[in-house]
């Protein structure tokens, strides 16, 4: 039983905190904030933490080993090797330091699959681990990847480069919590189908800060397509560049943004003779000015194939602006109400969906308003958590 003075939280978090920030800190922090205002935190293990303003606030990768790393994966070429042995050293200092706690405590663990020996000790010294699920089960998008890779005729690249079935095959997604959080209702199914408990598994969408990331009172002249993300196969820019060249709209453009991540050569080569041959087609690599592309673009598309809640997603519609996505990517995105969800795979359907907006300017304002009220009024992540950890609580 967790008794009333024992009901404190310990974050794990592979994000940097303070003046430092990675790609998982954006997501976690309003979190962090919401229960540090509570007074129910006791301890943060991050990744790095640089001034964060929590006492307890504690860092699991020196940053100086953290830069030799990564300097190791870029000699070596291999980023995947760098950051593995970064995880392995993060999980070995934040199971060292679960070892150290003294009462019973009630750990979050995000994301869920880096932390096999931290969630072993922890379960081990009768903490209550609650996994935050932010993508689908390892073995949907490893299937999913294999699938991809046949489709794309990149078999051979596959060991080297399915990230998710590489991850699965290390055992990233054997962890057992007591309770998860998935994303969303989408990430949820997909742990059920692979045998976690339904009843324990509850739904909270992380938030976007709608101060920063807000609709700018001019859209452009020209009708102009975005598409946001570190790209990777699962990301599915392939069908987007399919469905592209086959829309002949007057001074229309896309922009991809976010530049690449861990792809095999020969799919890269392929989509940037389709990029660069296209002068409707703008290529950016990754940016700290993102607002701008948000504020000065008429319709955000996200082809993906699989995703937890996506960021660039949310961003995009507290910048006001339309969404066409799939099925396993929608988030927040409702059906005919501020956007379209389309099937996985379909590069027809994304063309289609893209023209119909195209020509119908006052349903893309529309669309785009809706997005933003959608933003506006869902409710915050740190009360959703609030909600479950109580509910949580009350069943110890």
């Amino acid at each position: 039983m967790l008794q009333n003075n024992n009901k404190k939280i310990v974050i794990v978090s592979f994000a940097d905190l303070g003046k430092r920030r990675n790609f998982k800190t954006a997501d976690i922090l309003p979190l962090i904030s919401f229960l540090k205002e509570k007074g129910l935190i006791s301890d943060i293990f991050c990744r790095i933490n640089k001034n964060f303003d929590f006492s307890s606030t504690f860092s699991m990768v020196p940053e100086i080993l953290h830069y030799f790393i990564s300097l190791s994966g870029l000699l070596l070429n291999n980023q995947f090797f760098s950051r593995t042995l970064e995880e392995k050293i993060f999980d070995f200092s934040t199971a060292f330091k679960i070892k150290k706690l003294k009462e019973r405590k009630i750990i979050f663990f995000h994301p869920n699959y880096y932390f096999l020996k931290s969630v072993k000790t922890a379960k081990e010294k009768g903490h209550l681990t609650i996994g935050l699920t932010v993508t689908a089960h390892g073995e949907y998008n490893a299937n999913l990847e294999k699938e991809e890779f046949e489709r794309l005729n990149l078999k051979k690249d596959f060991e080297k480069y399915a990230i998710y079935y590489r991850l699965l095959k290390k055992g990233f997604y054997k962890n057992e919590y007591d309770y998860l959080i998935a994303w969303s209702s989408f990430v949820k199914d997909t742990y059920s189908k692979y045998g976690s408990n339904p009843e324990k598994i509850f739904v909270a969408v992380p938030d976007v800060d709608s101060l920063k990331f807000f609709p700018s009172k001019e859209r452009p002249k020209n009708f102009r397509v975005l598409y946001v993300a570190q790209t990777t196969i699962l990301k599915g820019l392939h069908y987007l560049l399919d469905a592209w060249k086959k829309i002949k709209i007057k001074n229309a453009q896309l922009f991809l943004v976010g530049g690449w991540g861990f792809v095999p050569p020969r799919y890269r080569k392929r989509l940037e003779s389709m990029i660069f041959k296209d002068e409707r087609i703008k290529w950016i690599n990754f940016t700290k000015n993102i607002i701008s592309f948000y504020q000065n673009s008429s319709l955000f598309v996200f082809p993906s194939l699989t995703e937890g809640n996506p960021r660039v997603l949310r961003e995009a519609m507290a910048c006001g602006l339309p969404i066409i996505t799939t099925e396993n990517a929608k988030g927040l995105v409702e059906n005919n109400r501020n956007g379209f969800i389309v099937p996985i795979r379909d590069a027809e359907a994304l063309k289609e969906k893209i023209e119909f907006l195209c020509y119908n300017q006052k349903l893309r304002e529309e669309m785009g308003q809706e997005s933003r009220k959608i933003i506006e009024k869902k409710e915050s992540f740190g009360s959703e958590i609030l909600k479950i950890y109580e509910r949580i609580v009350g069943q110890q």
